[in-house]
């Protein structure tokens, strides 16, 4: 795929996943929404390089509200040559056995019925779809937005206004959550840059609409991939011991960038597998070290516990919008559970942002013409 044609459907796709969770929202804006939302900008910013990205491949949005930019942005989308170069036909089964698991049934059914409402297919993937999580684990979903939704600025709204509620549904099933819906439109599935959702995650997606066969065209975007693992990577980096371990939800996210980064890692070398199999394959290429504090970071997910404070579960109950109670969430979680701070030991932040800097080298060598297939160990 042409490296801006893959930057500006990025872009759109980014903005689009910020519109429809209000992440972009000031602290004030999600305690008022939506009685405030006419005066929020947050999302000028995202806007302004989303055009740059369009300019870049000779299209012109125009500066309007946010919706009516985005269905702009995917008109022309639906109509580029994306270069597509692989094709994927893929058959997501149904909820069958999930329904044996009364938590999952009660978030799928509500997330079902939001779907229909509007026209929005939800699927499930990672370990709640393959079932075989634990108690760290959270619920990752992906909503597939239909052309004509997308297209169609009022409607686009609309679909806002029905999915913000969702995150009543995510927190109640995790209170740790940190991530919301992930999102595509039909009009990516006809061709997107591969590292926006890799067809990897498809084969282990299960479908709450019912067994469905699909076809998905993917385009190969390295330089895509390089970014975004250069990018989360020196998110991590940023991450602190002090705040992480006195903060559940920030050591589950800081945990799940970790846990995260082997198959990005991969992916920026050309290796696309899954999160799984990216754990096998960091291995066989990872000194000791390295592979130490990711498997002291797998005992801590599989010890993993943790009980929601009592204030921040009524609030989410009670409080007139899903937004503010998913923030609170986030900033008066309790402190993670003592039997995973012992499992990832004493310094733990320390080694694992070593072993993160030296993915960043390997794969500024390997950029440099190292070579992406090298089986050199990491320090």
């Amino acid at each position: 795929m042409d490296r801006a044609v893959a930057a500006f459907a990025d872009e759109l796709n980014r903005v689009l996943g910020r519109y429809l969770h209000g992440s972009y929202l000031t602290k004030a804006a999600r305690l008022a929404w939506p009685l405030w939302q006419r005066r929020v900008t947050g999302l000028r910013v995202d806007l302004d390089r989303l055009g740059a990205c369009a300019e870049a491949v000779g299209v012109t949005l125009p500066h309007a509200r946010p919706a009516d930019v985005l269905a702009h942005g995917y008109t022309a989308l639906r109509e580029m040559d994306r270069g597509v170069t692989h094709r994927h036909a893929i058959d997501v089964p149904g909820l069958e056995r999930h329904r044996e698991y009364d938590r999952l049934t009660r978030a799928t059914d509500a997330l079902r019925d939001v779907g229909q409402k509007i026209g929005v297919r939800f699927f499930v993937h990672g370990s709640w779809s393959t079932l075989d999580a634990t108690d760290y684990s959270d619920l990752d979903t992906l909503a597939v937005l239909p052309r004509e939704l997308v297209c169609d600025a009022t409607r686009l709204r609309g679909a806002r206004r029905s999915i913000f509620p969702t995150w009543r549904v995510l927190r109640r099933f995790d209170p740790l959550q940190h991530h919301g819906h992930f999102v595509l439109t039909e009009i990516d599935l006809d061709g997107y840059p591969a590292p926006m959702f890799p067809a990897e995650i498809w084969m282990r997606a299960t479908s709450l609409h019912g067994a469905q066969s699909m076809v998905i065209r993917t385009a190969s975007a390295p330089e895509l991939a390089q970014h975004r693992f250069r990018q989360l990577a020196q998110s991590f980096l940023r991450s602190e011991a002090s705040r992480g371990l006195r903060n559940a939800y920030r050591l589950k996210s800081d945990l799940s960038v970790f846990m995260l980064l082997p198959c990005l890692w991969l992916q920026a070398r050309g290796e696309s597998v899954s999160k799984r199999e990216s754990f096998r394959r960091f291995d066989e290429v990872a000194g000791p070290a390295s592979r130490a504090a990711m498997n002291e970071a797998s005992r801590a997910r599989v010890r993993w516990r943790y009980e929601e404070p009592a204030r921040a579960r009524w609030a989410r109950r009670l409080w007139f919008n899903a937004l503010f109670p998913a923030m609170l969430d986030a900033s008066c979680a309790r402190p993670p559970c003592a039997e995973a701070v012992a499992d990832l030991g004493e310094n733990f932040y320390v080694r694992a942002h070593a072993v993160v800097r030296e993915m960043l080298q390997k794969e500024t060598r390997d950029e440099a013409g190292v070579g992406a297939a090298s089986s050199r160990s990491l320090a």
